[in-house]
């Protein structure tokens, strides 16, 4: 991880962390919109890490009052991880499926309530990652092996522009303003590439030190956050878009979690304060997973889950929360 020195101070404030859901189950794997003045987060939820699940969503007008309902609940479909696209009159669910084998599905909604059968999304084998739009255009990593770059203009046809990386999988995308898409990877291995997106720098990192479970990333202002899980935290970095270098800020907290206390939040940056008023208290567990929204250039919402130890064929608990931030 980069040691860098700035001339300004850049503030990175966690202002509050709320648990959004817990009914005891496994809840996780949360992906996060906003689509007429409603906000969406669609996650799994199943007995455990493994096995069949259903996709639930949580819907709030206000971002204080929620309403749960299950909008996938198919004996035929694994419901294992849920990505939510919205464009213009429609709103789309892509679903990854891991049983009996991986699968991509897709279904959309004309009023966010209602959801047809998902039928069978790109090719056979390929896990779809979150979506993006950049200038009316949808991108979308997908990953069998090795990561491609598809995109869409109206989220039922996609179309394949190129591959990004060989040898990686759950992939991140977010655009700068200068039009660069950068491609984090569960493998340590960023991608960096211009319009149109078909020659990528690979920079890679050591999966040990730098491997993200599930990651996200973000720009808020000229700020690229990035998170994920690393060593059963869930944590937040900030990327380095010239170097793609990451610098890690914090370890998120978790509430009212039994079991071993453990970890501290990260000594601060040079150029980076840390501030919140929450309490941290980072027990390992089965977490992460996490999906940026962002608000405006100083504002930006973190929906992920945190739960209990994975153990192999144990049901666990896991509970969806959300996190705001400010970047001054």
């Amino acid at each position: 991880m980069a040691d860098r020195t700035a001339g300004q101070t850049r503030r990175i404030c966690l202002e509050r962390v709320e648990t959004l859901y817990s009914d005891g189950r496994w809840n996780g794997r949360p992906t996060f919109v906003h689509w007429r003045d409603t906000w969406y987060i669609a996650f799994r939820s199943a007995q455990s890490h493994e096995g069949h699940g259903k996709v639930m969503m949580l819907t709030s007008k206000d971002l204080e009052s929620w309403k749960v309902s299950t909008v996938i609940d198919d004996p035929d479909i694994d419901g294992a991880e849920p990505m939510l696209l919205a464009i213009d009159d429609r709103l789309f669910l892509y679903i990854v499926a891991e049983e009996p084998a991986t699968t991509s599905f897709m279904t959309c909604s004309e009023d966010g309530v209602d959801w047809p059968k998902p039928v069978p999304f790109y090719e056979p084998g390929f896990s779809v990652n979150t979506p993006v739009s950049h200038k009316g255009v949808h991108y979308m990593a997908i990953d069998k092996g090795h990561v491609e770059l598809i995109r869409s203009s109206d989220g039922f046809e996609w179309s394949r522009i190129s591959k990004i990386v060989d040898g990686a999988t759950e992939t991140a995308l977010v655009f700068l303003k200068d039009d660069t898409l950068i491609a984090v990877t569960r493998q340590a291995k960023f991608a960096r590439a211009s319009p149109p997106y078909t020659d990528w720098e690979i920079v890679e990192h050591d999966p040990v030190a730098l491997g993200l479970g599930g990651p996200d990333a973000a720009l808020v202002g000229d700020t690229v956050l990035v998170a994920g899980r690393l060593f059963a935290q869930t944590v937040l970095l900030k990327l380095h878009p010239d170097t793609l270098d990451l610098d890690k800020l914090m370890d998120m907290p978790v509430h009212h979690v039994e079991g071993c206390v453990c970890g501290s939040i990260s000594e601060t940056l040079a150029d980076t304060e840390i501030a919140s008023a929450e309490p941290h208290v980072w027990p390992h567990g089965d977490k992460a997973y996490p999906e940026f929204l962002v608000l405006d250039d100083r504002q930006v919402l973190m929906a992920y889950y945190d739960g209990q130890a994975f153990e192999p064929g144990v049901p666990k608990r896991a509970d969806i929360r959300l996190a705001r931030f400010t970047v001054d």
